[in-house]
């Protein structure tokens, strides 16, 4: 891909010159400022980023490229080039499914200071399983009730809080 449209960035006629007449009308001033804004920050990012994936540990910097935001929009991150950098798609799609981290060169002098040197990592948060919960107590139970152990229901309550403290990792504690 050339990127051609990102390599200077065009005034608002001009960028919306090509689109069809009819389907621009639809759009309201609002959304058309929106779009406009969102290429801007696409341009000044991939100008800033030379066109190349910005993962130091990329094999593949010269295939599509696609704008990452290091601050997710779903967690708050905004469209600026601040928060935005360029990326392969392989690397990209790596990082997105949680294999692989973005690592950024310390000497990146044209990323923002945040970005340098630093590595992000995906996490993805663990779902707990339930029904392994449910029975391992039912285990328990059983194995305390043939030792002639006495239940009552503040009993299981407690138990039910120790074994979700112990499926959690250590380093979240």
């Amino acid at each position: 891909m050339t990127y051609e449209i990102y390599r200077t960035i065009a005034e608002r006629e001009r960028y919306f010159k090509g689109w069809d007449e009819d389907q621009l009308n639809k759009i309201s001033a609002f959304l058309k400022e929106e779009i406009y804004s969102k290429y801007v920050e696409k341009c000044k990012t991939l100008q800033r980023d030379s066109f190349t994936c910005q993962n130091a540990y990329c094999k593949h910097k010269d295939i599509s490229l696609t704008v990452h935001h290091v601050k997710a929009k779903r967690n708050g991150g905004k469209d600026k080039a601040r928060n935005l950098v360029t990326l392969c798609d392989t690397c990209h799609k790596a990082f997105e499914s949680g294999s692989k981290p973005i690592v950024f060169a310390d000497n990146a002098n044209n990323l923002p200071s945040h970005m340098r040197g630093n590595t992000f990592v995906l996490h993805k948060e663990e779902k707990i399983d339930w029904k392994i919960i449910k029975a391992r107590t039912k285990e328990l139970r059983k194995s305390l009730k043939h030792s002639g152990f006495n239940f009552r229901q503040a009993d299981i309550k407690i138990i039910m809080m120790l074994l979700n403290f112990l499926d959690k990792p250590f380093d979240n504690i």
